[in-house]
């Protein structure tokens, strides 16, 4: 008897107990035809149009396509963007845009890259590169960049080489 109970123990004599079974997946959340947008008191900061937005099961992370950014100050645009997909960071409030092409209203001004993000901490896009960045008078490519929104104040590193005109 006391062997039987030492195997039942060692062994399991008692009913198979259930496995752990994965719970199901989040429900997958996606919206068309979506517009989003952050500001300031009724002063718009930046906002963004998607065909598409697909929100990750932690909510915290949104990818978006084929999206539209616009960039404010004062609640006026300064800069607008295109890109074929995008990356919105919801409790961070910030986002990056992949091959992003990033214009002044009326595009004589502008960058494009491989990567950009909107940095709300420091107000300011971060490209990497490589970046083209133009300007009427003249281009620049470069390995990186740092601009204000409305591409007036503009930081180009790694790499730096182009053409500018200079009036005498």
């Amino acid at each position: 008897m006391r062997l039987l109970l030492v195997a039942c123990l060692l062994v399991g004599c008692a009913e198979e107990k259930p496995r752990a079974v994965a719970p199901p997946a989040s429900p997958h959340v996606a919206l068309e035809g979506v517009s989003l947008a952050e500001g300031v008191g009724d002063k718009k900061v930046w906002s963004l149009e998607a065909d598409r937005i697909d929100y990750l099961p932690d909510g915290r992370v949104a990818n978006l396509q084929n999206v539209k950014a616009g960039f404010y100050e004062h609640g006026t645009l300064v800069s607008k963007g295109v890109a074929p997909v995008a990356q919105l960071r919801v409790g961070e409030r910030r986002f990056g845009l992949s091959k992003v092409r990033v214009t002044s209203p009326a595009g004589e001004t502008g960058f494009e890259s491989k990567d950009a993000a909107w940095r709300p901490d420091t107000g300011k896009l971060e490209a990497t590169g490589p970046v083209k960045y133009w300007r009427p008078i003249g281009k620049i490519e470069a390995g990186g960049l740092k601009a204000d929104r409305g591409l007036k104040k503009v930081e180009l590193v790694g790499g730096v080489h182009g053409t500018l005109k200079v009036s005498q």
